[in-house]
């Protein structure tokens, strides 16, 4: 009886010191991989006893559950909140209340093959109507009744502009923004401007 209580204790102790030397802790299945001839319950015994005298500290819960020895730094947990500056409708704020639970709170929901296998495309949505339509009017740019490509050459002109003014104002050119677009759109050169400006603002246009 007492080699018994003797060899626990040396499997107690061991489990201890593969703990503590364990920078980034152990999880139980870990532990157990390092211990075969612990039981689980044991194990989780022994553990429960460590916790209580403060030999070692846990960190995470369920399976994500780290052992750590008492005198290790805890790793600080990985910031994951939903962005505060975002706006969310109510239903979405709900949403978000519901996943941020821990898994152990969460209502267990199955696999439904039905609705991948009920999918036929071009012909079935997954989305109603209505809120395809509001998403499709929201996509819609003001100039979708114009020829392919007036939209894109739209905003390259302006990435242009901005970027023949900014380039040239980081040489000196005084040129203002507005001077530099009747420039491009226009061919009209800003009064009072030396030729040597108007001649940058054309080079970085063309480069």
């Amino acid at each position: 009886m007492s080699d018994d209580i003797a060899s626990d204790k040396d499997s107690a102790a061991a489990l201890l010191k593969s703990i503590q030397s364990s920078p980034e802790g152990l999880s139980m299945p870990e532990l157990l991989a390092r211990h075969p001839g612990v039981a689980r319950r044991t194990a989780q015994r022994w553990i429960s006893q460590m916790l209580d005298a403060g030999n070692i500290r846990a960190q995470g819960q369920a399976r994500g559950r780290r052992y750590f020895g008492a005198e290790a730094k805890l790793p600080a947990a990985e910031p994951d909140a939903f962005p505060p500056g975002i706006p969310l409708a109510p239903d979405s704020r709900d949403v978000l209340a519901y996943v941020e639970q821990p898994l152990t709170q969460r209502r267990p929901v199955g696999w439904q093959r039905d609705f991948l296998a009920g999918y036929e495309p071009n012909r079935s949505f997954y989305l109603p109507q209505p809120l395809r339509r509001q998403l499709h009017e929201m996509g819609r740019t003001a100039q979708a009744e114009a020829p392919a490509g007036t939209y894109s050459r739209a905003i390259l002109g302006r990435l242009l502009i901005d970027l023949s003014w900014a380039s040239s104002h980081l040489e000196g050119n005084t040129y203002s923004r507005l001077d530099t677009r009747e420039l491009i759109e226009h061919g009209r050169a800003a009064q009072g401007k030396a030729a040597f400006e108007t001649q940058m603002i054309l080079n970085h246009k063309g480069a």
